[in-house]
């Protein structure tokens, strides 16, 4: 199956992160995505989520920041070999 590009654009968006999928609700739906299935997922700047669960989303698949219009503004990756 061909991986996707997952765009988040709704500011009231939750996401839960699980082992193997994502959870995201809204208040309109609510569904789940394996992570197999994503190839990249681009996050509006206004999605209230945790530094944390950005870290592990990004171990995982890559992951964009962007804006209410949709203009990419950061990418959010592990940085390999940081001086200290």
């Amino acid at each position: 199956m061909k991986k996707r590009q997952l765009i988040l654009r709704n500011p009231k968006t939750r996401l839960t992160l699980h082992t193997d999928y994502l959870e995201i609700s809204n208040p309109i739906n609510r569904y789940a995505v394996a992570f197999r299935h994503i190839g990249a997922i681009y996050l509006n700047k206004a999605i209230r989520v945790e530094i944390g669960t950005c870290y592990a989303i990004c171990r995982r698949v890559p992951l964009w920041i962007i804006d209410q219009d949709g203009y990419i503004l950061a990418r959010v990756a592990e940085v390999k070999d940081a001086a200290v």
